[in-house]
C-alpha cells in the first residue's frame, strides 16, 4: 500500500529510473528527451497521482503522514504540487539515469539510491501508513488500523 506523498515521490522517482533502464539502448543513440521511455517516465507520474486522487481527498491528513493538520487551501495547493512533483519526479529520475547511462556511469546507482531512500522513508513513518484518521484523532492516539477502515 504505496498511497502517501512522502513515498509517492520517491517512487515516481524509481519508476523513472527504471524506464531508463529498460531504455537504453535508445538513449544510446538519442538525447534522452526525445526517447519513448522519457514521455512515459513522465505519464506514469501523472497516472500515479490520478490513481491516489481520490485518497489525497479522502484522506489528506493520512496522505501527509499526520505531519500537518491539512486545511482545505492546503488541499487544493497541494494537489496541484503533488500532481507536478510526480511528474517531475518520474522526468528527473529517467533523465538522471539516463546521463548515467551516456557517461558510461553505474547505471544501476540511481535506482539503488531511490530503493534505499523508499526503505528509509517507509522506515521511519511506517506507524503512519498502517493507521487510517485525521490528524487530531493520530495525535490524541484514537485513530483506528488502516483495514478496519469500511473501504480500505
Amino acid at each position: 500500500m504505496i498511497k502517501t506523498i512522502p513515498l509517492d515521490i520517491i517512487f515516481s522517482f524509481l519508476i523513472g529510473t527504471i524506464f531508463a533502464l529498460i531504455s537504453k539502448n535508445e538513449i544510446e543513440k538519442n538525447e534522452s528527451y526525445k526517447t519513448l521511455g522519457f514521455k512515459l517516465a513522465g505519464i506514469y507520474g501523472l497516472w500515479f497521482g490520478l490513481t491516489v486522487t481520490y485518497f489525497y481527498f479522502k484522506y489528506p491528513d493520512w496522505m501527509y503522514c499526520y505531519f500537518l493538520d491539512v486545511s482545505l487551501i492546503l488541499i487544493i495547493v497541494g494537489w496541484f504540487m503533488f500532481m507536478s512533483a510526480l511528474f517531475l519526479a518520474g522526468l528527473s529520475g529517467y533523465l538522471l539515469s539516463a546521463s548515467f547511462i551516456k557517461l558510461k556511469l553505474n547505471k544501476f546507482i540511481l535506482t539503488i539510491y531511490s530503493l534505499v531512500m523508499f526503505g528509509l522513508v517507509f522506515l521511519f513513518t511506517s506507524d503512519r501508513y498502517f493507521v487510517l484518521g485525521n490528524y487530531k484523532q493520530f495525535q490524541s492516539g484514537q485513530i483506528k488500523k488502516i483495514f478496519e477502515v469500511p473501504g480500505m
